[in-house]
Parts: C-alpha cells; sequence; structure tokens
C-alpha cells in the first residue's frame, strides 16, 4: 500500500508543533468525493489541489464560521460545493449555537462542545443550521465518501458518539484531529481510537492529536 502523507493546510504551529492531517493519495481518483468538516478557510483544500489525484475530485467543504465561509468563497476552488452548515450529532435538534473566538479562524466552535476558553470569550455568537452525520450521504446526493477530513474543535465526540455503521461503511479514509486536551472536550485519545474500530476503521495514531483512518 502507497506512502501516508501529510497534508499541512493553513500551517498553523502549535508550540514547536505544526497541524497536520493525512490521506493516501493513491485510492483517489477522478470519481472520488472529498468531504472537509470544518474546512475554515480552505488552506487543507488548497494543499490537497495542488495533486493530480484531486483535480477532478468533487469536494464537499462543511463550514459555519461566517466569516470563514466568506474568505471560503472567494477562493473559487473548481468543483468545490460550499455547506454552510455545523456537522453535528444524530440525536441534535434544530439550530445549534455557534461561538467565533477572538483567537484566530480555526478556533471557533459549536456550543455542545463546551471548549470554555473558546465560547467564554466569544468575540461574536450567533445560531447556524445543523447537518446531522448519518444524513450527510441525502445532504449531498452521494453514496461514499473516499476521504473526509475532520477539525472541529471538541466536536468530535458528537458526531463520533451517534454515527452509524452504515454511515461508517461508506467512507474510506478519515483523517482527524482529537482536541483530547481539553477537558471540556469529553473525549480521549483512547476513546476515539476505540471508536473508529467499534466503527470497523483500522486506525493509526499519527502524532500528538492526529489520527489517519482507513478501510478496505
Amino acid at each position: 500500500m502507497s506512502k501516508i502523507i501529510a497534508l499541512v493546510g493553513h500551517a498553523r504551529k502549535v508550540g514547536a508543533r505544526v497541524e497536520k492531517h493525512f490521506i493516501r493519495l493513491n485510492r483517489l481518483d477522478d470519481e472520488s468525493i472529498i468531504v472537509d468538516v470544518g474546512a475554515c478557510v480552505g488552506d487543507v483544500i488548497k494543499d490537497l489541489r495542488k495533486y493530480r489525484q484531486t483535480k477532478r475530485c468533487k469536494i464537499f467543504a462543511i463550514e459555519c464560521d461566517k466569516k470563514n465561509l466568506e474568505y471560503l468563497k472567494k477562493q473559487n476552488f473548481s468543483n468545490l460545493e460550499i455547506c454552510e452548515k455545523a456537522l453535528v450529532g444524530q440525536d441534535t435538534e434544530g439550530p445549534i449555537k455557534f461561538f467565533r473566538s477572538p483567537r484566530g479562524p480555526n478556533w471557533g466552535s459549536i456550543e455542545p462542545a463546551r471548549l470554555s476558553e473558546r465560547w467564554a470569550s466569544a468575540e461574536d455568537s450567533y445560531y447556524v443550521k445543523a447537518l446531522k452525520i448519518n444524513d450527510i450521504f441525502d445532504e449531498f446526493g452521494i453514496d461514499k465518501i473516499d476521504y473526509m477530513k475532520v477539525d472541529i474543535e471538541g466536536a468530535e465526540k458528537l458526531i463520533f458518539d451517534t454515527m452509524s455503521m452504515e454511515t461508517a461503511g461508506k467512507i474510506k479514509q478519515l483523517s482527524m484531529e482529537v482536541h483530547w486536551k481539553n477537558p471540556h472536550a469529553r473525549i480521549t485519545m483512547d476513546w476515539a481510537k476505540g471508536r473508529l474500530i467499534e466503527l470497523g476503521f483500522e486506525v493509526k495514531h499519527m502524532e500528538r492529536v492526529e489520527i489517519f483512518c482507513e478501510r478496505e
């Protein structure tokens, strides 16, 4: 099997570490579907676009931060569809409150994530539409996801707690940043890995907070 490569995206440094996401490019072709959950300003998408395997892939960007959406739209990426919603757990009902952090475009989070240092000092907050995880295929009119990137600032447990086996079985590759260091997110790295294994993924702990999953 081919090498797993790192997508650096916005290359934001956290201490001496650069945030990354991971992918096997040889598993993509012109018919592939990519879903970027927490697309921010589109830097991971921009990094993906450097590779020939992604030139004709259909990409769906899920983002609910108003300022990020403005910038993302200005990028004019080809084959990109933007979903102006927050991805949530299946048990979420109605719109959900989003808190924008003054620390930057990649620090906002939805209310149940309870990242206290973010929502307590938020520079803005507003309600956003929600997309339930098990409704994602109907939302986009697709029947598979070849690569999903997840970077949602502490809301991971909300989603994967209620992801069904049917949904998980249609996702071939998944890269996720696990915000386990914040106790308000109610998630640990061990829980994240264990839950993804339950959902049928082969899981690799790539770096301190990043994991990569795949299935045949």
